[in-house]
């Protein structure tokens, strides 16, 4: 097909001629002068075109047919395509002339028209902008002044955002008007009434009438004073979408397009979309290319098939999300350096500048003003924008201007000027008073009248998240429309959530100040005064209105004695504060009920409307109904009341709320003098709820009156609501649950009557307590209630909310073990899983499989690696939250306290299981209760050790804080001592004591509420540094009652002195002469033998009673019958291979519990520790003497055989022991050994 192509748009001139010429179509390239067109990205494509055809003056032309006759090559043409504004008329005109398929010519000149627009769609109720189109600056005032300022300024048949200004206030729109009006190409202007809100933009096919939309683009939030595009994204998701999209086509049927692109800019209000102004061709810019990449599809084809009458594809889902960063200059002068990186991320498509070095640029004040741009590409929006933020920042690094001085740099330097991507046709830009911003913010005047010109007066707004107001980000879209210059004071405790302050960045000109809970708030506003006089301060949450009363307190001078409305010109460093009476808002609805919604300015009380609060029903869902349904009469009668009431609370200013209960706007029929309605309640602020319902149902929002009746504009009457609103909150289920799927807000927005959609319950979250929460709460807007109701139908049928319960107590056991710590002796679970979630981060070599009792969630994991668990636990936790930690090893006792206190909690104490792992911080607590113990001291110096040494003969030195004997050494001369400084001092690392030359024993007890359930007493048969000298360890309860009676007491004295009021412990003392003296306490079970041993004679698993205490249970649940009165062990330990020979059988069958390590064959590692061996044997019988006798042979009877990894024949290990290899969490210092 042979298409005719009029004139293109930069800076990507010629991709349309590239992509319909590699789709085998021929192109005619119509322009009034190629040279325009002369260093624009990608020029030399120009030459694909069959022929390039130059007609000077082709704009105002509507007779080209006339001009291209017998110039057009010998193929007749199929279609004319044209994606320029100024160039629309003149193709149609062509088209038609030339028999072929077009839009009517009539109604692109009603689209370059946008006063013409306004008033077809204004006629249709399309849009609720005030407006009027003027031919001299008294008219402008006059409708400016009608309208109600901020108003818009822009040519009737402007493009690129020439000439568009944001006025304040008369004196400058007197300025603007005036020179806008001078300019030769402006004949008429259009002003228009200001909103602010998201920017987003429709992109359409049109064809036969039926609209096809691609998609919507959405445009990066900038301040007031800057209409140049920064920048966006493509596709756009957005509440209101729905809507956005029936606004669309409604506009596409009213002004009666049949065939066309179509770009539509809109802004999105609380109240619903706003026109900005339609375009009648494709997007320009670098937009096209973004479209081509996120839709995987040629525009300039759909074009193509538009303009020759072929069927046009069907619109399909997106497969990228495409971000867009537009850069800019934001100073006059000249560049001295200019680039594109290497390396950008891949994400990066596309990526220019139009600039080089000795250009001259200058601040951005329309879209021309661009210098460059990037596109970059991902799955997600957030990557997207990732890639591309990062590739702006690089290219912004090597851009530099050296500035120039003056009004206008393009003559302040040599060089070329340049003005971005304007294309041909564009009018040269001249100066205005409201200038636009840039992605690198141009200084703002210091002159306070400048700086109101360009952002409006200065509002000082108090938000906090958590003060029961309006959500913060809402406030802020909407006080945008009352003025460009706000600072914010934060009052919450915490910072501003994700997204406030970003967003408020970029809309803004102003200063954010965090006074949390208000304080420093008066001396923050004095020095926002003093930077630039404050107009207004204004607070929406209830919560703020103590706070805000203080402020009005503080700067009552600056208001006057009555507070009336403030003045742009109060002296710098003083502030005109809007204040509400000082009385607690109610931050929770009365119930069902009527609530009147009024704004006060100057002490005269407005009335926005009449909300019906129909309460909860049920399932706890609540609604609000707007406007009232109640008779018009009653509902003056409310209104009446209302306003008696705020006048009698002494509010002057602000947003106040006022309920009634149910029946309160009764008629009654026939008394003739019925008693006055009174509110039940008078709460100045505004709820989220409420200004929700509010704003769907009328065309201006609250918001933006009230701030802008703070700055003492005129209040007008906000007149009947336009439509029906209906407000749902929807309540979660009571009680503890997590989230498991549930509708977001973004999965409502393409139903066309929801206005407004919050979702603060998501996947995957936890809600904790008996109140019900809101999941989800959503505006939907109709003609009447009954539509409203059925479109509420739809939605809720849509809705999807799945969660799970959350009451059973979830337990994290923190275990080096294996299954055992969880699971009975019978293979029950030691937590009953209708009571207990049990999640379980094992190290031991058997976390599930036969004979480990089911868990909830079971991961076998290095538990030492502290950073690992805590990331696991805080995964779960976010999933399913932790009630309670576990763990019953020593080494994991201080680091499992620790996340217990980071996640708030119960159990143990840092601080308490500290003085049961630090040897020193036992010995000072020893030593406080008056506890017989070693004397020792921490050693921080070599001379701390050898004078102990010297005293006593023979010290022994341990780590503070390891267990099982581990690092443990015996020093008895003083070169045995140099020996040890040389290879293991750590200064502060170490204890040294007084070596007890006395046997050892062990107390094992379980205590409850601050009393001793069970307790037993055993002596080691030898000391626990048997392992360093290759022997097993052993031990057995004692049959002395002497020796009995005093382990008792210190068992009693250590519980009293330590403070224990729950806990498990293995307590080591020496039995010297008469007294036990206190060697240190663990809070955990014993090792080694201990466990089943203890079972064998008080019933109680040690183990167990641990794990139930950390969950918070009665651990005397455990008790059984023993079944002796005595009981011994012994531990065999390895040097470390593979088992070749294991042989128990002389005691193997009189064993109570046997454990061994692994079977013949097994690699076993070697032993470091104590606790833990090749094997153990825990003997129970009726007397001491035959538990010894078992014991004794266990020690000597055991045949073991281990082979070295390298050895095939295998060797006996005549010792069963050997010494301890490097601990692997304390290297060297793991040995244990004699100096």
């Amino acid at each position: 097909m042979h298409i005719v192509m009029v004139e293109a748009s930069a800076p990507r001139s010629f991709d349309y001629v590239e992509d319909l010429v590699a789709a085998g179509h021929e192109v005619s390239f119509l322009t009034e002068s190629l040279a325009n067109y002369a260093g624009t990205q990608g020029f030399e494509r120009h030459k694909l075109a069959a022929r390039v055809i130059e007609i000077p003056g082709m704009r105002d032309n509507e007779d080209l047919a006339a001009a291209v006759r017998g110039r057009l090559g010998p193929h007749p043409p199929d279609g004319v395509l044209c994606v320029h504004d100024h160039y629309l008329v003149v193709s149609a005109c062509l088209a038609r002339d030339l028999g072929l398929p077009h839009e009517p010519v009539a109604t692109l000149r009603l689209l370059t028209d946008k006063a013409a627009v306004r008033e077809r769609l204004t006629a249709a109720g399309l849009g609720s902008l005030r407006w009027a189109a003027v031919h001299t600056p008294e008219e402008g005032l006059s409708a400016a002044d009608a309208i109600g300022y901020p108003v818009v300024v822009k040519p009737v048949a402007g493009r690129m955002s020439v000439d568009v200004s944001v006025v304040w206030n008369a004196e400058q729109a007197a300025r603007v008007l005036a020179g806008a009006l001078q300019r030769a190409h402006v004949k008429r202007l259009l002003v228009e009434e200001y909103v602010a809100g998201r920017a987003v933009a429709a992109q359409l096919l049109v064809q036969h009438g039926r609209p096809m939309l691609l998609g919507f683009g959405e445009l990066l939030p900038s301040r007031a004073d800057n209409a140049v595009e920064l920048g966006g994204y493509f596709p756009a998701r957005f509440e209101q979408r729905g809507a956005a999209r029936r606004f669309a086509f409604d506009i596409v049927r009213t002004l009666g397009i049949r065939d066309s692109a179509l770009h539509i800019e809109m802004v999105l209000t609380a109240t619903g979309p706003e026109l900005i102004e339609v375009n009648g061709r494709a997007p320009g810019y670098v937009v096209p290319r973004q479209m081509n990449l996120a839709l995987d599809r040629s525009l300039p084809l759909d074009l193509a098939a538009l303009c020759t009458g072929n069927r046009v594809d069907e619109p399909a889902e997106p497969v990228a999300y495409v971000a867009l960063r537009n850069l800019t200059s934001a100073r006059h002068g000249t560049v001295r350096s200019a680039g594109v990186p290497a390396d950008l991320p891949d994400a990066v498509t596309d990526c220019h500048l139009t600039v080089r070095p000795g250009d001259r640029v200058r601040p951005a004040r329309a879209n021309h003003d661009r210098i460059g741009y990037v596109l970059a590409q991902g799955f997600t929006r957030e990557a997207a924008a990732r890639a591309a933020d990062e590739a702006f920042a690089r290219i912004q690094e090597g851009l530099a201007v050296d500035e120039a001085h003056g009004e206008d740099g393009d003559g302040a330097h040599g060089g070329r000027a340049v003005h971005g991507a304007g294309g041909p046709g564009a009018p040269a830009p001249a100066g205005q008073p409201a200038g636009a911003g840039s992605a690198r913010t141009e200084a703002a005047p210091d002159d306070p009248a400048a700086r109101t010109d360009r952002y409006g007066p200065h509002v000082v707004l108090l938000l906090d998240a958590g003060a029961g107001g309006p959500h913060p980000d809402r406030v802020l879209a909407a006080a945008g429309a009352a003025t460009g210059h706000v600072s914010v004071l934060w009052c919450g405790a915490d910072q501003a959530p994700p997204g406030v302050r970003d967003g408020w960045e970029r809309r803004y000109a102003g200063a954010w100040r965090h006074a949390p809970g208000g304080a420093g708030a008066a001396e923050a506003l004095r020095e926002l005064g003093r930077e630039h006089p404050v107009a207004a301060v204004v607070a929406f949450a209830p919560g703020l209105a103590a706070l805000r009363d203080r402020l009005a307190a503080d700067a009552s001078g600056a208001a006057g004695p009555d507070h009336t409305a403030p003045t742009t010109s109060a002296p710098a460093g003083t502030a005109a504060v809007h204040a509400t009476a000082g009385r607690e808002a109610a931050t929770a609805p009365p119930g069902p009920g009527h609530l009147v919604l009024c704004l006060v300015a100057g002490g005269t009380v407005h009335h926005l409307d009449v909300v019906d609060d129909l309460g909860s029903d049920a399932d706890g869902h609540r609604t609000l109904r707007c406007p009232s349904a109640l008779p018009a009469a009653a509902r003056e009668g409310l209104r009446a009341a209302a306003e008696r009431a705020v006048t009698a609370a002494g509010v002057t200013t602000g947003t106040v709320r006022c309920f009634f209960a149910t029946g309160a706007g009764d008629i009654p029929g026939s008394q003739e003098a019925a008693p006055a309605p009174v509110p039940v309640a008078v709460s100045p602020g505004l709820d989220e709820a409420t200004r929700a319902v509010h704003d769907a149902a009328h065309a201006g929002d609250a918001v933006a009156r009230a701030v802008s009746a703070a700055l003492g504009n005129p209040v007008r009457s906000p007149g009947p609501a336009r439509r029906a609103a209906l407000l749902r909150v929807l309540a979660a289920p009571p009680g503890d649950f997590r989230v498991v799927a549930a509708s977001t807000a973004d999965d409502l927005c393409d139903h066309p009557e929801v206005a407004y959609a919050h979702a603060p319950l998501a996947a995957g979250d936890v809600h904790a307590g008996p109140e019900r929460a809101a999941r989800l709460s959503y505006a939907v807007a109709g003609p009447d209630a009954a539509a409203c109701e059925a479109a509420a139908r739809r939605v809720e049928a849509s809705l999807t909310f799945r969660h799970t319960p959350m009451d059973r107590t979830h337990v994290v056991i923190v275990d080096r073990i294996g299954s055992a710590t969880w699971t009975r002796e019978d293979g029950s679970p030691l937590l009953p899983p209708e009571r207990f979630r049990v999640s379980v981060l094992s190290g031991g070599a058997r976390v599930v499989g036969p004979g480990s009792a089911p868990t909830d969630l079971a991961v076998r994991t290095d538990v030492f690696d502290e950073p690992e668990v805590v990331r696991l636990v805080r995964h779960l936790h976010r999933s399913n939250p932790v009630h309670r930690i576990a763990a019953a090893s020593e080494r994991l006792l201080a680091p499992v306290a620790a996340l217990r206190e980071s996640l708030g909690l119960p159990g143990d104490t840092s601080p308490f299981t500290r003085s049961l792992v630090d040897k020193a911080e036992m010995k000072r607590l020893a030593r406080r209760a008056g506890i017989p113990h070693a004397d020792g001291r921490v050693v921080y110096e070599e001379a701390d050790a050898r004078q102990l040494l010297d005293r006593y003969g023979a010290v022994v030195l341990k780590p503070r804080e390891l267990s099982g004997s581990q690092g443990v050494s015996v020093c008895a001369d003083p070169a045995g001592l140099r020996r040890w400084l040389d290879e293991r001092f750590v200064p502060g690392g170490f204890l040294a004591e007084r070596r007890v030359s006395a046997p050892m024993c062990h107390i094992d007890a379980l205590v409850h509420e601050g009393a001793v359930v069970a307790w037993d007493v055993s002596l080691y048969r030898t000391d626990t540094l048997a392992l360093t000298r290759g022997r097993p360890l052993s031990s057995e309860t004692v049959d002395d009652p002497v020796l009995r009676e005093r382990a008792g007491a210190l068992l009693e004295r250590v519980v009293g002195a330590w403070r224990m009021r729950s806990a498990t412990l293995h307590l080591e003392a020496f039995a010297e002469g008469d007294e036990l003296v206190f060697c240190e306490v663990a809070g955990r079970p014993g090792g080694a033998g201990v466990v089943p041993a203890f079972v064998a004679t008080r019933g109680i698993d040690l183990r167990h009673a641990k794990v139930l205490i950390d969950a918070g249970e009665d651990p005397r649940t455990l008790a059984r019958e023993p079944v002796a009165a005595h009981a011994g062990w012994v531990v065999h330990y390895s040097a470390g291979g593979v088992l070749a020979e294991f042989d128990d059988s002389a005691v193997a069958g009189r064993a109570y519990h046997r454990e061994l390590l692994t079977g013949i064959g097994g690699t076993v590692p070697r032993s470091n520790f104590s606790g833990t061996g090749l094997s153990t044997h825990v003997f129970a019988e009726s007397s001491a003497a035959e538990v010894g006798r078992l014991i004794t042979a266990a020690e000597g009877g055991v045949r073991i055989v281990m082979k070295p990894l390298s050895d095939p024949a295998g060797t006996p290990d005549p010792t069963t022991g050997t010494t301890g290899t490097a601990d692997p969490t304390t290297g060297t210092k793991g040995r244990q050994e004699p100096c």
